[in-house]
């Protein structure tokens, strides 16, 4: 693949990869709106200890990983108890917070951000990691877990009355999909070979639940859908120059208005599951 199209291909699959992390936050019913505070929280961290600690590129990412799934357990164990608006106006906060002080703290690069990132992260490394992270997501789906996280979205109430415990699927959801977007993150340090706070920005956030509804929030394929269809979007719209913006957002606009449950629900990947097992019967 030439160097044009590996640009375009390799910053929308890590975006998918963040937004798979994002699905399993939303699967147990809780919305966050900072979601790349914890992208940018595996930036930081992997680019600090590869560009100024000098620490291998891979354990470097799996630091960041963990940082940002301890991140997010604390802060899910923490806010907890606020309701689901106000938990997601609280990562909001999060993210808003861990952006003006990276901005502020010049060991962290300042508002200018950490330069000279080793650049080790091409389009074999975004797909195997992307496959595993598809793999992950599609276990946890089938699993126990899983159906946990889907029974507490519709009801915690009845979800507690057969003995499920809403905190736990919360809190689990929670830091497994923070780990994820912290994957994304080392992946996007290590591939563009600079961090800046506005890899945490609340832009980023807004594009991760962008993508995420547009491509379906009960099946983990709508948000691989939608991140490619929507990440690509951009340059099928480059030739109309000053007006693609425009285009995308009249289009995008217009989705929402006639699909607002997003283009695969579990509904219509069942009838697609179906459909496609009838035809090589036939």
């Amino acid at each position: 693949m030439n160097g044009y199209l590996a640009s375009i291909v390799i910053p929308v699959l890590i975006d998918a990869i963040a937004v798979l992390g994002l699905y399993v936050i939303v699967s147990s019913g809780r919305l966050s709106i900072g979601h790349a505070a914890f992208f940018g929280i595996g930036c930081y961290v992997s680019a600090l200890l590869s560009a100024q600690l000098k620490y291998p590129v891979w354990l470097a990412i799996s630091a960041g990983v963990v940082s940002a799934a301890m991140a997010g357990l604390l802060f899910a164990l923490l806010a907890e108890r606020l309701s689901h608006w106000f938990f997601a106006i609280a990562t909001l906060a999060f993210s808003v917070m861990l952006s003006g002080i990276v901005s502020s703290v010049e060991s962290l690069g300042g508002a200018t951000g950490i330069y000279g990132v080793p650049l080790a992260v091409d389009l074999p490394v975004v797909a195997v990691c992307l496959v595993a992270v598809l793999v992950l997501v599609y276990f946890i789906d089938g699993s126990s877990f899983g159906r946990s996280l889907r029974a507490v979205r519709d009801s915690e109430i009845a979800a507690e009355a057969v003995g499920i415990n809403p905190r736990f699927a919360h809190v689990g959801a929670f830091a497994i999909g923070t780990a994820v977007a912290g994957l994304a993150g080392g992946l996007w340090a290590h591939y563009l070979g600079v961090v800046k706070p506005v890899d945490m920005s609340l832009d980023r956030s807004l594009f991760f639940l962008i993508y995420l509804a547009v491509g379906g929030v009960e099946h983990w394929a709508g948000a691989l859908l939608g991140t490619i269809s929507l990440g690509i979007l951009p340059e099928v719209l480059r030739f109309s120059r000053e007006y693609r913006l425009v285009f995308f957002g009249l289009l995008l606009t217009s989705f929402m208005v006639l699909r607002p449950s997003g283009f695969l629900s579990r509904e219509t990947v069942s009838w697609l599951i179906k459909k496609v097992r009838l035809g090589q019967r036939a």
